[in-house]
């Protein structure tokens, strides 16, 4: 009989920890969902990923067609740059499918530029983004891998005028991760901080990425939080 209510015990502390775990889910659920996704690095208009391979040294831009009614307009800038490349080693842009991948060759360095506010044609289109009741933009990693740290910097340009940068240091990680700019992370040249206002009318959003030495990372998506 003893036997029998202990297991009835257990069976009851169980449920309730599922309970529990569920919960924690849900408030999870709730806290991700409250976060906008900005761009998560979808398949272009073609239906196909776009992908750009450089030997030696070089760039490559290319204006990718957003889905119809996004809030960062009607195209994605990306600006892909190798420099130094001392044994000819190839290097690849691969944007679709829910992610952008920069792999470098050997001891290759590199740049990525990725910019918000323009036309499929590479003109400048103000995006008019309201996004004054976030306080942050968010970058998501699948991971990355380099003997150097990857450099990140974001700018963001209201229509009031000037821009305002925050940059980051990110050191190489197996995992998955996410990297926060606050609102208040970003300065002007003047050291002033961006202000709730400005971020309600953003004309602009450039992320810059440098790297040395056969980079290699992920991203899964851009978003604004609370």
């Amino acid at each position: 009989m003893k036997k029998v209510q202990f297991a009835k015990y257990i069976s009851r502390n169980t449920l309730i920890r599922s309970i529990a775990a569920l919960s924690i889910l849900g408030m999870a659920w709730m806290t991700a969902s409250a976060q906008l996704t900005l761009d998560n690095f979808p398949n272009g208009n073609s239906g196909k990923d776009y992908v750009k391979t450089i030997t030696t040294t070089g760039t490559a831009t290319h204006y990718e067609g957003l889905p119809s009614g996004s809030l960062l307009g009607a195209a994605r800038e990306t600006i892909f740059t190798v420099g130094t490349n001392p044994y000819s080693q190839t290097s690849t842009i691969d944007v679709g499918n829910g992610i952008l991948i920069v792999d470098t060759g050997f001891q290759a360095a590199s740049a990525l530029t990725v910019g918000y506010g323009f036309s499929v044609h590479g003109k400048e289109v103000p995006l008019g983004l309201d996004l004054s009741s976030y306080t942050g933009l968010q970058l998501n990693f699948a991971g990355s891998s380099s003997l150097f740290n990857l450099d990140v910097l974001v700018e963001i340009w209201p229509s009031s005028g000037g821009y305002y940068t925050s940059g980051q240091i990110l050191t190489p990680s197996y995992y998955p991760y996410s990297v926060s700019f606050p609102y208040t992370s970003f300065l002007d040249a003047s050291g002033a901080a961006l202000t709730p206002t400005e971020a309600g009318d953003i004309n602009y959003i450039i992320i810059e990425f440098y790297a040395g030495y056969a980079q290699s990372y992920g991203i899964t998506s851009l978003q604004a939080y609370n």
